[in-house]
C-alpha cells in the first residue's frame, strides 16, 4: 500500500470579527499503519470511505474541522488562530460509522504554522500505545504532552442508556516501559456515584481493565482483570498501583500502573476496558471498547479483546528533511532528521558540546566527539532476506567515517563493509554537527515506500579524561529501537 499522508489546509483568521486578515496554515498529518518488521500488518483504509479531521480536548470530546474523501489534501477553510488540543482523524464507512481512528499529541494552532505530525492510524480494534524510557517514570505527570491511545464513546454502549452524546465517554492514554504499563483513564460523566462500603465497585461508577498480556488466552501470562472505582479503590487489590484518582469538574480521571513487560515494539498485548456508569438505577450504562454484541456476557472474553501496540518514536523519512527528533544528549537535546532520495538516506544530526574534540586516535574513532548511526533492517523482528541486519556509520565531529554491520548488533565487524557516500563534521556554535548520506547499495537493500527501519542513534561524548555515551532508543535491544519510515517521494 502506498503510505498516506494527509495535508490538512486552514485558513487562520488573524484579524477582528471580519477577519480581514487571513493567513494559510498548513499541517501534514503523517497517517501511520500498524506494522510489524518493516511491513504495515493492517490497512486502516480498507473500510474507508471519508475522513473527519478535527481536535480534541482533555476529556476526549470532538470537534470537527473538516471532512472529505481519502486524499493527499483537505481544505479545512476558515479556522481561528489559537485552537489547541489534539489533531484526531476518523475514518468512517459508507454508513458515516467510525471504522478507524488517529490521534496525535497536544498541539496549538498558531499563525504561519507549517508543521508535519506523525499520527498513528489505526483499525479501531486496535490503539497504540507509546514508550516511556528508563527515568521519565519519575516525571510528576508522565502522561502530560503525550499522544492519546483510545476514546470510548456513545459508539462503544454496550448496554444501558445514555441521555445524549455527552452523558458519558473515556479517554485514555497507555504508554509502556521495561516492566510496566501505564494508564490515564478520564471518564467525562454527569454524574458521580460510588459503590458502598462492602459492596462490589461495579455498583458504583468505575472502570473494569482486562490484560491477555501474551495473546495466549485465558490463564496465561500476563493476564489479569482488575476493577477501579471512580475514587480509586480497586479489586483485587495489589494487582496495580494507584498513582492518583481525581474528581474533577465533569468527570473523574485515574492513573495507574499495571506490571507487564511488553515484549517488543509493535507486538500487540490484549487488552480490553470497560466504563460502568451507575446512576442508581438498575441496569447501568457500560461502554467497552472491543466486544461481540452477539454473544452478551458479564465479561469480554480473551479473543474478543482489542490490542495496544507499543510504539517507539518514529522520524518520518521525506524528499526533504521536515521533521526532528530529539533527545536527550550529555549536555542538551540533540536534534535529528533525515530526508529520503532515491538512492540513499541523507541523516542530520546537531550535538551540543562545550568541548568538541575532532582528532581520532584509532580507526573507531576512539578521542573524538562522534555520532554513531545504527539501522536494523528487520526492525526488531527478523527474519528477512538480506544477509546482513544491522548497519552502523559513525561520524566523527571531524568528518572521519568507520562503517560496520553485522547479525548481532553489539558486535558488529568492518569486514566486508564498505561506505561510499559522503559524511561531513563541523564545528558549529555550542556544539557540532554532523551530516551523512547512506547509499542502499551499501546497506544492500532495494527499499520500498512504506518500508519500516529501526533506528537508533549513540552520541559518544569524549573530553579530556573523560567519555560518555547517549542514546536515543536508551536500550541495546533493537526491540525497543526507534523507527524511521520510508515515505513516498513527491
Amino acid at each position: 500500500m502506498t503510505p498516506r499522508h494527509l495535508t490538512a489546509l486552514l485558513m487562520l483568521c488573524l484579524g477582528g470579527a471580519d477577519c480581514a486578515d487571513i493567513e494559510d496554515g498548513r499541517f501534514t498529518l503523517l497517517l501511520t499503519p500498524p506494522h510489524l518488521g518493516r511491513n504495515q500488518s493492517d490497512d486502516p483504509f480498507a473500510l474507508v470511505a471519508r475522513l473527519s479531521v478535527g481536535l480534541l480536548d482533555s476529556w476526549g470530546n470532538y470537534t470537527s474541522l473538516g471532512e472529505g474523501a481519502p486524499g493527499a489534501r483537505l481544505d479545512l477553510g476558515l479556522v481561528g488562530a489559537g485552537k489547541e488540543g489534539y489533531w484526531a482523524v476518523i475514518g468512517k464507512n459508507d454508513r458515516g460509522r467510525p471504522v478507524s481512528a488517529g490521534m496525535g499529541a497536544p498541539s496549538r494552532i498558531d499563525s504561519g504554522e507549517r508543521r508535519v505530525l506523525a499520527v498513528p492510524f489505526f483499525p479501531l480494534a486496535l490503539a497504540p500505545m507509546s514508550r516511556l524510557l528508563p527515568g521519565e517514570e519519575e516525571q510528576a505527570n508522565p502522561f502530560q504532552g503525550r499522544r492519546p491511545s483510545l476514546r470510548l464513546t456513545e459508539v462503544n454502549l454496550e448496554s444501558g442508556n445514555l441521555k445524549n452524546a455527552g452523558d458519558l465517554q473515556c479517554f485514555v492514554t497507555a504508554l509502556w516501559s521495561d516492566s510496566d504499563l501505564w494508564f490515564e483513564i478520564s471518564v467525562a460523566d454527569d454524574q458521580a456515584t460510588l459503590a458502598g462500603a462492602g459492596l462490589p465497585l461495579m455498583q458504583g461508577d468505575a472502570v473494569r481493565l482486562y490484560l491477555d498480556g501474551m495473546r495466549d488466552g485465558p490463564g496465561g501470562a500476563g493476564d489479569m482483570i482488575l476493577t477501579v472505582s471512580a475514587d480509586g479503590r480497586m479489586d483485587p487489590e495489589g494487582l496495580a498501583s494507584l498513582l492518583s484518582a481525581e474528581t474533577l469538574n465533569g468527570g473523574y480521571r485515574l492513573r495507574l500502573r499495571l506490571p507487564f513487560a511488553a515484549p517488543a515494539k509493535n507486538v500487540p498485548v490484549g487488552f480490553d476496558l470497560r466504563v460502568i456508569d451507575f446512576d442508581g438505577v438498575e441496569a447501568p450504562a457500560r461502554l467497552t471498547w472491543a466486544f461481540d454484541p452477539r454473544q452478551p456476557e458479564d465479561d469480554p472474553q480473551p479473543g474478543e479483546y482489542g490490542s495496544l501496540v507499543p510504539e517507539v518514536p518514529l522520524l518520518p523519512a521525506l524528499a526533504e528533511a521536515q521533521d526532528v527528533a530529539r533527545f536527550d544528549g550529555s549536555e542538551g537535546p540533540v536534534a535529528a532528521s533525515v530526508a529520503y532520495l532515491s538512492d540513499r538516506l541523507l541523516f542530520s544530526i546537531e550535538v551540543p558540546d562545550g568541548e568538541v574534540l575532532t582528532a581520532p586516535q584509532d580507526p573507531d574513532l576512539a578521542g573524538s566527539d562522534r555520532v554513531e548511526i545504527l539501522i536494523d533492517l528487520a526492525n526488531g523482528r527478523p527474519p528477512i532476506p538480506e544477509s546482513t541486519r544491522f548497519y552502523s556509520l559513525a561520524v566523527g565531529a571531524g568528518g572521519s567515517t568507520r562503517a560496520r554491520a553485522g547479525s548481532d548488533p553489539t558486535q558488529l565487524s568492518p569486514d566486508g563493509v564498505r561506505y561510499t557516500g559522503r559524511a561531513s563534521g563541523t564545528v558549529v556554535s555550542g556544539g557540532y554537527r554532523v551530516q551523512a548520506e547512506i547509499p542502499f547499495e551499501d546497506l544492500q537493500i532495494a527499499p520500498q515506500a512504506g518500508w519500516f527501519l529501526g533506528l537508533d542513534v549513540r552520541i559518544a561524548d569524549e573530553d579530556a579524561g573523560s567519555s560518555g555515551e547517549r542514546r536515543w532508543s536508551q536500550s541495546p535491544d533493537p526491540g525497543k529501537w526507534p523507527e524511521l519510515r520510508l515515505w513516498h517521494r513527491e
